[in-house]
């Protein structure tokens, strides 16, 4: 075979998918990738690759355990910082951000003094209930897990601190109308003495007390129950 022969067989290329390559000796064979080699200087690495030879040819391989700076896959990114997706959720380093978005199917947390658990609306409505069961009357636990009351025990106030007060005032109220109303006293003669419940009332004879100690009895005396009150005899 001539020189011409041999340049022309040159060789042939195959990959998993699509048709045979053939160039020639000499020949360019371009093997390149989808990214722009120009805006990924430096970003690339072949840490993650290795080439076996076959009978058929050079496979190349991908480590199972592969290692990247980071992976984009439409607006989520995954890095050594975290997982962030764009105008949502992201799992980082400095914690969890939910991206202002609704978490469900949260199982119970605990609530024990100490856990560090997160809990779920079903415990939270919960608790708003025995809440609602403590104070009682016509409390009622609204959707939003907050609680409404009104006309608590009868007093026409809305909350415990104010019906608390309003009973502590009307006792207050009732126990120094009691002792201001205290007790009217009337002889027969003289004005009506008035004492206030808890004030001292004299009643007393004419005879000096010192003097007459052991020459009074109480044998000469009685006191009869009338419609007016008690009566001297």
């Amino acid at each position: 075979k001539t020189k011409t022969d041999l340049e022309n067989k040159g060789l042939n290329f195959a990959g998993n998918a699509g048709k045979d390559v053939h160039r020639k000796l000499g020949d360019k064979l371009n093997i390149v990738g989808g990214a722009d080699a120009a805006t990924a200087e430096d970003k690339t690495s072949g840490e993650n690759v290795i080439t076996r030879t076959t009978e058929d040819g050079i496979k190349i391989e991908l480590l199972k355990d592969a290692k990247f700076d980071s992976i984009t896959t439409g607006d989520t990114v995954v890095n050594n910082n975290g997982l962030t997706i764009k105008d949502g959720p992201s799992i980082t380093k400095d914690g969890i951000n939910a991206g202002n978005k609704v978490i469900t199917n949260v199982a119970d947390g605990s609530i024990a003094n100490g856990s560090k658990d997160a809990v779920n609306g079903g415990q939270i409505q919960n608790i708003s209930e025995s809440i609602k069961n403590s104070i009682g009357g016509n409390t009622t636990v609204n959707k939003d897990g907050s609680i409404t009351t009104n006309n608590i025990g009868g007093t026409g106030k809305d909350n415990i601190n104010d019906a608390i007060k309003s009973v502590d005032d009307k006792v207050t109220t009732g126990v120094n109308d009691l002792t201001n109303k205290g007790l009217n006293f009337a002889g027969n003669a003289g004005k009506d003495v008035h004492r206030k419940l808890g004030d001292k009332l004299n009643i007393v004879g004419g005879a000096d007390a010192a003097t007459a100690e052991d020459k009074t009895s109480g044998e000469n005396v009685i006191t009869r129950t009338t419609e007016d009150g008690i009566k001297i005899e």
